[in-house]
């Protein structure tokens, strides 16, 4: 009987001082520091390491020529070009004046194209570059060789390949518009408009483009039926 007490009493001894370690344990690894992971529903902010001084300075310094560096290279390797080419090479009977015009308003290009003078064959590019900028103010040039100079600009007005269906002492006329943007008158109709909804006298007062006849005798034969 006294051995079994004896017995139990060692055995309570062993299981608290394992409960005692563990308690122990547990306290030490939790108190140990450990890495506090990110919220990914935050936003994370990198540490910045710090900078030596030298090296910002020269990231700095090389940041702006790295990035403009090529569109200058660009722009003066363009200009040293066009200048080989201006002074090198001769204008000649095949060489052509390219003329392109954009029309805003209809959104179209037209192209036209013209014989250079025949006093300027055989002379350098250069005269002729001279030659055009001084006759046709409001162009750019936009390319040059021995076979072309193409020449540029924008227009805020219809392309000439426009008509107007537009109102004209109350009746329905017909307007073509011209190189220089005007309306010319090409057939006035017998159609009234007096008969019309108000938005479309409207439209008839302002003026409907159109890009052909065929569009232009769509719109008649609906106002007139």
């Amino acid at each position: 009987m006294f051995r079994r007490k004896k017995r139990r009493g060692k055995f309570i001894a062993i299981c608290f001082s394992l409960l005692l370690l563990g308690f122990i344990y547990g306290y030490v690894t939790n108190d140990t520091e450990t890495p506090i992971k990110p919220n990914p529903n935050k936003g994370v902010i990198a540490e910045t390491p710090k900078n030596n001084p030298e090296e910002s300075q020269n990231h700095n310094n090389s940041k702006d020529p790295v990035e403009t560096m090529p569109n200058q290279e660009d722009d003066l390797n363009l200009n040293l070009n066009v200048e080989e080419t201006v002074n090198n090479n001769l204008v000649t009977e095949e060489t052509k004046l390219i003329f392109k015009t954009y029309y805003e308003k209809s959104r179209d290009t037209l192209t036209k194209e013209e014989k250079v003078p025949i006093v300027l064959i055989g002379e350098p590019l250069r005269s002729l570059q001279d030659y055009v900028s001084s006759h046709y103010i409001g162009w750019s040039i936009r390319g040059i060789s021995e076979d072309f100079i193409e020449l540029y600009r924008v227009k805020e007005t219809l392309s000439p390949n426009y008509y107007i269906v537009k109102e004209k002492d109350g009746f329905i006329a017909i307007f073509q518009i011209d190189d220089s943007g005007n309306n010319i008158l090409i057939d006035q109709t017998e159609i009234p408009i007096f008969g019309l909804g108000d938005i479309d006298q409207q439209k008839l007062k302002d003026g409907i483009p159109v890009k052909n006849l065929e569009s232009v005798h769509q719109i008649l034969e609906d106002y007139s039926s």
